[in-house]
C-alpha cells in the first residue's frame, strides 16, 4: 500500500515539475520573441535612419507630392512612391536644373534614343 502511495506522489511531483518546465519554457519563449521584434524594428528604423539622404525638400515639395502612394522616399534629387507589389514606382519627381544638365559628356553617346 506504502509503494502505491510513494508511486502516486512520484507520477504526481513529476507532473508538476513538467508542468513548471513547460510554464518556463513559454514564459522565456515569449520574452524572446517580444525581444527580437524589438531589435529587429529597432534595426530597421537605424537603417532606415542611416540610408536617408538629405533633400531640398523646399524645391521637390513646392507644388506638393501626389495623393496616390503611401510610401514615399525622398533622395538628394529626386522623390518617388514605390509599388511594392509590382516593383515599379507609381511616381516620381525630379529637380532638375540648368546646372545639373551642363556638362562636357557627349549624350549622343550615352543614351540610344537621342540623334
Amino acid at each position: 500500500h506504502e509503494r502505491k502511495m510513494f508511486a502516486k506522489k512520484k507520477r504526481k511531483n513529476r507532473k508538476v515539475k513538467l508542468s513548471f518546465i513547460q510554464q518556463s519554457v513559454s514564459i522565456l519563449n515569449a520574452f524572446l520573441t517580444v525581444l527580437f521584434l524589438i531589435t529587429f524594428h529597432l534595426w530597421v528604423a537605424f537603417c532606415l535612419l542611416l540610408s536617408l539622404e538629405p533633400v531640398e525638400e523646399s524645391l521637390l515639395e513646392k507644388y506638393g507630392f501626389p495623393e496616390a502612394g503611401t510610401e514615399t522616399r525622398c533622395y538628394t534629387n529626386h522623390a518617388l512612391s514605390y509599388d511594392q507589389a509590382k516593383r515599379v514606382p507609381r511616381w516620381v519627381i525630379e529637380h532638375i536644373s540648368k546646372q545639373k544638365t551642363l556638362g562636357t559628356m557627349g549624350r549622343k553617346d550615352v543614351c540610344p534614343f537621342v540623334r
